[in-house]
Parts: structure tokens; sequence; C-alpha cells
């Protein structure tokens, strides 16, 4: 989603989201954009058998974990080449990127397949069977296992396995009402 805004707004006022993404700020002061100097001084709550302050190695160390995770996103996106003609990302716009989709993506349940997709999906298998079976590629009960196999890991992944997946959007209606452009 990230790479998309940025194409977005790279169009500029030929985007159709262009009004949305003049209303996102210019900069973002999320821990992942700290220098490591600034990590240091965060500071843990006072706990009930020490009376100073610690610091906090966990937080700060999930914070250096997700700033190597997007500096190696940004490095693979580098690396995939550009379009001719297409101005480089650089590191600081791939992070604002990723700073406004973070900050106002919306998530919710994987929906899965719907009925048609899950006919097309049996009919792929089915035909796939029959044409393994008349070209002689296998015997009909190894095409029938195959076929079996296939059929029940789709419905297992769409009842078990899909549960744990996630959807993201962003929703600029809801974005404007969620987020004041006056902010700074």
């Amino acid at each position: 989603m990230g790479i998309m805004l940025l194409h977005e707004q790279r169009l500029g006022a030929a985007s159709r989201l262009s009004r949305y993404i003049e209303q996102l700020p210019r900069s973002f002061d999320a821990p992942v954009l700290w220098t490591p100097q600034q990590l240091q001084q965060l500071q843990c709550p006072h706990t009930i058998h020490q009376l100073q302050q610690l610091q906090c190695p966990h937080t700060i160390h999930q914070v250096q974990l997700q700033q190597q995770e997007w500096a190696g996103l940004h490095r693979q996106l580098l690396a995939s080449g550009l379009q001719p003609g297409q101005a480089t990302v650089t590191s600081e716009q791939f992070l604002w990127a990723l700073c406004a989709v973070r900050s106002r993506t919306f998530s919710g349940p994987y929906i899965g397949l719907s009925l048609a997709d899950r006919l097309r999906l049996a009919a792929l298998v089915g035909g796939l069977s029959v044409a393994n079976v008349v070209l002689g590629l296998a015997d009909v009960q190894r095409t029938l296992s195959a076929a079996l196999a296939v059929l029940l890991f789709n419905l297992l992944y769409e009842l078990i396995l899909s549960r744990s997946l996630k959807q993201h959007a962003l929703c600029p209606l809801v974005d404007f009402i969620n987020h004041s452009s006056a902010s700074k």
C-alpha cells in the first residue's frame, strides 16, 4: 500500500487521491524513525522492586527490528528495478509512505473465496483431472487422490488457516473523520 500511495503522490493533481494525499502529514514522529540516541532515551516505568527507572531493552529491540525490516524492504524495492523514466524512491519517501499507511489503515479478517471462485477452482481441478487421465499421465486412482488432496487443502485453508490472515484497507473518508488536517 505504501508503494501505491507513493505512486499516487507522484501523479500529483492527476491522481484521484490527490486531495487525500494533500491532507496527509508531511512527516511523522514514529519510533521507527528515531535515531539510536533517541531510542536510548526511552525509559520504563518504576517497578515494584526498584525505585529507579530502567531502560526498556525489549521496546528498543522491537523498534530496531522494525527499522531493519523497513530498510530491507526499501533495499528490495530498489533492487527490483524501476520503470524507465521513473525517479528512484528515497529512504525518506519510503518511510513516509509506510508510516502513513501504518497509521491510517484498518484491518479485518480475511474473507476468503466467493462461492463462484470456489466453483471455478473445483471445475479447474476437475478439468485437469480428466485431462490427466485422458492423456494417460496417471491412472484414475492417483488422479482422484491428487484432486481430492487439492480440494481438501483448499477447504482446510479457507476454514482454518485463513482465519489468522487479515485484509488491510485505507479509507480516506474515515481518515478525514479520524484525523484532523490541522494537526502538526
